[in-house]
């Protein structure tokens, strides 16, 4: 990373610089459905319950996007005192459908590859009982979590519906 040009640290101007490039200007774009073509893994908030099992009962995204913290630059030993919370965000980033695909391709990344073993007790449980399956891994956490989000906004909802004054923190 610190060979690259600044310029070219991230992904994203990696992409923009190909397509609007006059050398791939030919090529036609295609957009890509969250869930359909390509996983939009962002900790808590990506690949929900739903997507996962749309990917169990086809073929699943060909593109895996990890956003948000990167679990190869992860500091899993530092984040393990943070409490609960944030423990189960690092367990989450360490199921992730990312690490899980990427781990196929150990003997061909060409680069230090520890990020790609389970880092914690419960994310090494859940890659076994998944059988390592990027989709099955974080599902239970999923679930877990699409509960809290719908709970949230129905009750979000009911305050708004009926005009109820929120006591703020």
């Amino acid at each position: 990373m610190r060979k690259r040009p600044i310029h070219m640290r991230g992904d994203q101007d990696v992409l923009t610089a190909l397509l609007t490039s006059t050398e791939f200007a030919h090529i036609p774009l295609k957009t890509l459905r969250r869930g359909k073509h390509i996983v939009q893994f962002d900790g808590v908030w990506g690949y929900t319950t739903a997507e996962r099992l749309q990917s169990l009962l086809g073929d699943g995204p060909t593109f895996i996007h990890s956003m948000g913290c990167k679990p190869w630059v992860a500091r899993w030993e530092s984040q393990r005192r943070n409490g609960l919370i944030e423990y189960l965000k690092m367990v989450y980033l360490d199921v992730s459908p990312y690490t899980l695909s990427a781990a196929k391709f150990k003997e061909d990344l060409g680069c230090e590859t520890r990020w790609l073993c389970a880092h914690y007790k419960f994310s090494a449980i859940l890659r076994s009982l998944a059988m390592q399956h990027p989709a099955l891994t974080g599902l239970p956490m999923a679930v877990f979590l699409d509960i809290a989000r719908l709970i949230k906004r129905v009750h979000e909802s009911m305050f708004q519906r009926f005009d109820i004054p929120r006591a703020r923190d």
